[in-house]
C-alpha cells in the first residue's frame, strides 16, 4: 500500500495515493511498526502539502514525528521538523519556522548528511528572503553551494531560491540569469512537475516587474496549466495574482478586480497569510478600488505584517495608508458607510460594509472567517 502509494504520487493521482497511505498507516499501527507509521504518516503530509491542506498536513507531520522519536531516528526527526519549517514558510508562519530552524541546528545539525545539510540551508534562505534578512539568505545559499552537487532537484532549488532572492531585492537581471538555470534544468528533470509551474511562476513575476508584460502572461499561463494538474493551490492563487496586475496594466479594471478576488480567495483558503497579505496591499495599492476598500485591506494586511514582524512591508503598507487617509481627508471619496440604504429592486441584498477604524477592521475580518 505504501509503495502503490509513492507511484501514484509520482503519476500525479493524489486521492488514491492518499487512501492507500491511510490503509497502510492502519495496517503498519496493528503490528506496533512505528518506523512505518512514521514514514506512511510523513508521505501522507507531503500529499496534503502538495493540495494545500496546510492544517492536515501539520497534524500527520507531527504524528510522523512522535513516531520517529520512539524509534530514535534523529536524522529523520530532523527531516520532519524541516519538512514543517518549509510548510509554515508556506503559511507565512515566520515565527514558528525560525523556531523550528533554531531546534535543528542546536539539536540535529551535527547528525545531519550532507544532503539534509543543504535541504536545511536552503529552507534557512528561504526563511531570510521572506523576513527580509538577505545577507543571511546569501550566507545561507553560498554554504548549501559548496555542498555536492550530485542530486539534481537539490541543485535546482538552488537556483529557484537564487531567482528568488534576486527577485525580492529587486535585482531582476540576476533574477532572470538564476530562473533561466532553473528552468532549464527542471524541463530535463520532469516537463509537467511542480518544479516547472513553481519556476515559470517566479519568471512570470520577473517579467512583470521589468514591464515584459506579453512574455509575463505567456510564462504565467504555462505556469498555470502545470499547476493544475499537480493541484498546486499556492501556485495557482498567485498565476492569478500576476493576472490582476497584468489586466490592470492593460486598463481591464473589471478583469483585474475579479482575478485579485480569486488570488486573495483562494490564498485564504489554504491558510497562506504571508502571501494574502501581500496580495491585498498589491490589490489596495491600485486604482481599481475606492478609498474605503484599500483602507480595509491594508489594515488586514498591516496586522499580519505586524504580527510576524515583515518590518519592510509594514513600511509599504503604511506609506500607502498615508496616501489614501490623505485622499480621503480631501474629500475625492467616502471613508466610510455604515448603514443598509434600502433598495426597492433588490430588497434583500446589502452591500458590504467598508470599515477604516482598526477595532472595526477586525470585527469585519471575524465576521468574514465565520
Amino acid at each position: 500500500k505504501y509503495l502503490k502509494a509513492r507511484f501514484e504520487i509520482i503519476d500525479k493521482n493524489l486521492l488514491s495515493a492518499q487512501e492507500n497511505l491511510n490503509e497502510a498507516y492502519v495496517y503498519y499501527k496493528r503490528i506496533n511498526n512505528f518506523r512505518g507509521m512514521a514514514r506512511t504518516s510523513n508521505l501522507i503530509s507531503y500529499v496534503y502539502y502538495q493540495q494545500g491542506d496546510y492544517q492536515s498536513c501539520e497534524n500527520n507531520s507531527v504524528r510522523s514525528l512522535e513516531n520517529y522519536l520512539k524509534v530514535g531516528e534523529l536524522d529523520q526527526i530532523s527531516m520532519i521538523k524541516r519538512n514543517m519549517s518549509l510548510m509554515f514558510v508556506r503559511m507565512g508562519s515566520f515565527l514558528k519556522t525560525r523556531k523550528l530552524l533554531s531546534e535543528i541546528e542546536l539539536e540535529y545539525k551535527d547528525n545531519l548528511v550532507i544532503d539534509n545539510l543543504r535541504s536545511y540551508y536552503h529552507l534557512k534562505s528561504l526563511y531570510n528572503i521572506f523576513t527580509n534578512n538577505y545577507k543571511e539568505a546569501e550566507d545561507a545559499l553560498y554554504k548549501a553551494s559548496k555542498l555536492s552537487k550530485d542530486l539534481k532537484r537539490e541543485l535546482f532549488r538552488q537556483y529557484e531560491i537564487s531567482a528568488l532572492l534576486f527577485l525580492h531585492k529587486e535585482d531582476y537581471k540576476t533574477a532572470e540569469i538564476w530562473a533561466k538555470k532553473g528552468i532549464d534544468l527542471a524541463l530535463k528533470l520532469a516537463k509537467e512537475s511542480t518544479l516547472v509551474s513553481q519556476i515559470k511562476r517566479i519568471y512570470g513575476d520577473i517579467y512583470l516587474a521589468t514591464q515584459k508584460f506579453e512574455l509575463s502572461e505567456k510564462i504565467t499561463n504555462e505556469a498555470l496549466d502545470v499547476a493544475k494538474k499537480n493541484n498546486e493551490r499556492l501556485e495557482i492563487a498567485a498565476c492569478y495574482r500576476i493576472f490582476a496586475q497584468l489586466e490592470h496594466q492593460k486598463g481591464n479594471h473589471d478583469k483585474a478586480k475579479e482575478w485579485f478576488k480569486k488570488s486573495i480567495d483562494l490564498f485564504r483558503l489554504i491558510n497562506s497569510n504571508y502571501e494574502l497579505a501581500v496580495t491585498r496591499y498589491l490589490a489596495a495599492s491600485t486604482t481599481l478600488y475606492v478609498n474605503g476598500e484599500k483602507s480595509s485591506m491594508l489594515y488586514l494586511a498591516k496586522e499580519y505584517f505586524e504580527s510576524e514582524n515583515i518590518t519592510q512591508y509594514i513600511h509599504k503598507v503604511q506609506k500607502e495608508l498615508q496616501k489614501n487617509n490623505g485622499r480621503t481627508a480631501k474629500g475625492s471619496q467616502p471613508a466610510m458607510t455604515g448603514f443598509c440604504p434600502t433598495n426597492v429592486n433588490s430588497k434583500f441584498q446589502c452591500p458590504d460594509i467598508i470599515a477604516v477604524n482598526e477595532e472595526m477592521v477586525k470585527i469585519r475580518s471575524e465576521e468574514r472567517r465565520v
